[in-house]
């Protein structure tokens, strides 16, 4: 039998709302504005407490690097590129936006690190307990979230980080199938993004 306040949260399937934020990531141009819209757009579900974009990425803090010891390959590694968090239990409370933070899971570890090499959906659930599956989620209050679901955001069969969202909610079916699809489109809004900044970067180098 669900609690109470298993139901406070209205997570139905939103196809105008999806579709619209497809669009609007389609069009951005720059990797930290699409973080952004990312970010903000998944705030407004209220029963999100969290969200994290993890970016595959070189090692470059291998040298005081917590996860050192347990890295089986230290050219490249999980970045957590930019995470948000409402951490108020009725999903009301400020968000809390943060990006290019220093925290970094080795390929292959942890929750997030077995995504990023599988590139399967995968669903975590009794969250209280599994703290050393998720090494950044620091001090967020586990109490009334549900699950966290990760899928691998991937552009032409290439892998390029994780997506994962930490639910107060039941995530249904649909929701699932979002949340891959998502990924998907999120994955060449990265790839358009980055290739935007080099044109940019290039054009720079050019008039100097």
């Amino acid at each position: 039998m669900e609690n109470s306040s298993d139901n406070r949260f209205d997570t139905r399937f939103d196809s105008d709302f999806a579709a619209g934020v497809l669009l609007d990531l389609a069009q951005e141009r720059s990797l930290d504005g699409l973080m952004e819209k990312t970010l903000c757009a998944a705030m407004t579900q209220a029963e999100i407490a969290r969200v994290e974009i993890w970016l595959i990425e070189k090692g470059d803090l291998c040298s005081h690097c917590v996860q050192k010891p347990r890295c089986p390959d230290q050219t490249r590694c999980l970045h957590l590129i930019a995470v948000s968090e409402n951490s108020a239990p009725a999903g009301v409370g400020e968000s809390l936006f943060f990006y290019n933070t220093k925290e970094r899971i080795p390929l292959g570890i942890s929750f997030i690190g077995r995504i990023a090499t599988t590139g399967q959906l995968a669903e975590l659930r009794n969250l209280g307990g599994a703290r050393g599956e998720l090494p950044a989620v620091g001090s967020l209050q586990m109490d009334g979230i549900r699950q966290c679901v990760g899928t691998a955001i991937s552009f032409r069969g290439e892998i390029l980080g994780v997506y994962a969202i930490f639910s107060r909610g039941k995530i249904t079916k649909d929701r699932l199938a979002w949340q891959q699809i998502f990924s998907d489109h999120f994955g060449g809004a990265i790839a358009n993004a980055r290739a935007f900044e080099e044109i940019r970067a290039a054009g720079k180098r050019l008039e100097q």
